[in-house]
Formats: C-alpha cells, structure tokens, sequence
C-alpha cells in the first residue's frame, strides 16, 4: 500500500458529493496522485450502495479522463469497528461532544489514521449555507481558528482542503468544468428505500434540502423529510 507516500494525496473518499468533488479536483485540475481511503460501517444502510456508487464513478472517470489510470490508487477499505479505540482520542471525542454535535465517525476515522499511522487524510467538510447550521459545523471551527484542545486531538490526523467552500461555490466549480455528469452519479442518503432511492428524512438528505439539492430526492420523499422535520420541531417543543 502507498498509503504514506508524500506524493499521494490520501483521500477518505464515500462517493458522496463532497468527496467526489474533492477527488476530482485532485485528478482533474492538479493531476495529483490519489489514494481513496473508504470506512466500512456494517451499520450502515447505505454501504453496498456507496461501493457500488464509487465503483461507477470510478469507471466514467477512467472513461472520460484514461489518464486518471495512473493517478488513482486501487480503494483502501478500512473496518471502522476492526481496532480498539485509543483511550486518548475516546476522552478527546468524549470532550468535544459536550460542547460540540458531532457524529461518532470522527472518532473511527481519527482512530483509525492514529492506529495504521496513516497521516494526514483530507476530510471532505464544507461550509454550511444555513446560518444555523455554518455557526456549529466543523469547516466553521477550524478556518475560524476555534478549535478546543479536545478538537485539535481529534482533528490533528486530518486535512480538511473544502472548509472554505459552500455547495453553492461547489456546484458553480463542477459546472465551469462540466464535471456534472460525474457529480450527478454520488450518493448521500444514509436510509435509502427500497427502491434504492434517497429517503428525504435522514441528516444527509435534509442538508441536501436546505442547501438547494432538493431536485436529487423524489418528490413525495421529499415531502415526507419536510414532514417529518415538521414533526421534529413540534416535539422539541413540546420537550422543552
């Protein structure tokens, strides 16, 4: 594995929208070597059709740029579950999220680069358009230097070359470059139905929403995700 190789870019890549847009500027506009790094969550509902997804992309990449044989790596699959969690990051995680919301996979991911020492790794986050959510996201934190001690732990084995842009800035970037037949190929949502569509009410999905990428989930399920963040509210209410 060249997975600590100073002229390749490790890159944790989901074939979701951020990540793919990332590996895409690395290939496409920097020529840069790139080692795709995928977490496996037996968890997740979503994990044969992320394989799938990165799969496909991978495929019309090589289709429409053969010169990206050469610059991109065979996938690394990682087991998130497969190591013990350091101590060290557990009490670091365990303090940000008194704080700070963040997902559990922050903590597999860190642990994961400390344990294989697979360092640095760019991290696929981007700002928020959403007041409401820009004020507590991660991208927001670091390029505003606001990172706790706890924080810095966490984060120190990662990269994070997106946190300056929005999916608005993205999306302008994939079209001056026509890259939109590849981008329209990723795949976000974490609960996907039956028929292998986007659910409309998991985190992804209601992001996708609020940032203007609506037109990606059905209609009804989209409708139901404004259903159920309705309901959501309500009972927070309701709670308080």
């Amino acid at each position: 594995m060249t997975i600590n190789n100073a002229k390749i870019t490790n890159l944790f890549w989901t074939g979701g929208w951020d990540s793919t847009f990332r590996l895409l500027q690395l290939l496409l506009k920097k020529k840069n070597p790139v080692q795709p790094i995928y977490v496996i969550d037996s968890n997740r509902k979503s994990l044969a059709l992320e394989i799938k997804t990165m799969k496909k992309i991978k495929e019309k990449v090589f289709q429409n740029y053969p010169f990206c044989k050469e610059l991109i790596q065979t996938t690394i699959y990682l087991d998130a579950h497969d190591l013990p969690v350091d101590q060290t990051l557990q009490e670091a995680y365990s303090g940000t999220i008194k704080t700070q919301h963040i997902g559990v996979q922050y903590l597999w991911l860190a642990n994961l680069c400390k344990q294989n020492n697979i360092y640095p790794v760019e991290l696929s986050i981007q700002q928020h358009q959403n007041p409401k959510r820009s004020n507590f996201c991660i991208a927001s934190r670091v390029s505003s230097n606001m990172l706790s001690r706890d924080e810095k732990k966490l984060y120190q084995y990662f990269a994070f070359p997106l946190i300056d842009y929005t999916k608005e800035g993205m999306q302008e970037e994939v079209l001056n470059n026509q890259w939109q037949n590849i981008m329209n190929m990723t795949w976000f949502c974490h609960l996907p139905t039956k028929r292998n569509n986007p659910c409309g009410t998991c985190a992804p999905c209601t992001i996708a929403i609020d940032e203007g990428f609506g037109w990606r989930i059905p209609p009804m399920n989209r409708l139901r995700g404004f259903s159920y963040k309705r309901i959501q509210k309500i009972y927070r209410k309701i709670k308080n």
